[in-house]
């Protein structure tokens, strides 16, 4: 499995926190600050595009500005240590959110930072919605048959995720890896989270939602049965 921890509500971006639990209004309060960031940095681009270009000779040729690299490292690891204060409990949410706001727009308007084009040019990220509700199916086969486990206790595995379809999710695994597992089943998508000999687990989620939103969720349940000698 992953070991890098992803954030649960936008794609592509990794969790600042290592531990395995982060309360919901730490998460609202650390993409707040994203935006602000991601906010700033835009605008400062915006400016940048809108500035006049400098007169050029029409024996020079056009040369773009030099990059000063040591102020992004300065902004990149003063932010570090902005997190880091928050991660060890050293300020509480609020206070991290109103250090990262006073650092970054006191950057912006020293013009202290020069923006990179990688970080003007990073793909649009897209916020994910929080998982609606963890169902997960574990399967185990034998010469006498199946029997199957699921949580929550009074959530029975669907119709439509059939015996059938265990056994392709069973043949899947012989060429790939449980994490490249996914399908779909009727009105329900299944997400293989692992296989071990006869037993498979599984992660059950509607059709209209997205496998991206389950990462986190995959992954603690994964550590789970890991534990438990799955």
């Amino acid at each position: 499995m992953s070991q890098a921890k992803k954030c649960i509500f936008v794609a592509g971006r990794s969790c600042p926190f290592q531990t395995s639990q982060v309360p919901f209004q730490t998460c609202q309060l650390c993409i707040e600050a994203w935006k602000t960031e991601v906010s700033q940095r835009t605008q400062q681009f915006q400016q940048v595009q809108n500035s006049p270009a400098p007169i050029q000779s029409k024996s020079n040729r056009l040369t773009l500005p030099t990059v000063d690299d040591n102020r992004s490292v300065f902004m990149d690891n003063k932010l570090k240590e902005i997190d880091e204060l928050l991660k060890n409990d050293d300020i509480d949410p609020l206070e991290y959110i109103q250090l990262r706001k006073h650092h970054v727009n006191n950057l912006v308007e020293s013009g202290k930072h020069v923006l990179r084009i990688e970080e003007i040019d990073e793909p649009e990220q897209k916020i994910l919605p929080a998982p609606r509700e963890t169902r997960v199916a574990v399967v185990a086969k034998s010469l006498f048959g199946s029997q199957t486990y699921t949580s929550p206790k009074d959530w029975k595995l669907l119709k439509e995720i059939s015996g059938k379809v265990v056994d392709s999710i069973f043949k899947m695994a012989k060429k790939k890896q449980p994490e490249d597992i996914k399908l779909r089943a009727g009105d329900y998508k299944i997400a293989c989270i692992a296989v071990e000999k006869n037993k498979v687990a599984l992660m059950i989620l509607d059709a209209d939602e997205e496998f991206e939103a389950y990462d986190a969720e995959i992954d603690r349940i994964y550590e789970i049965i890991s534990k438990e000698k799955f």
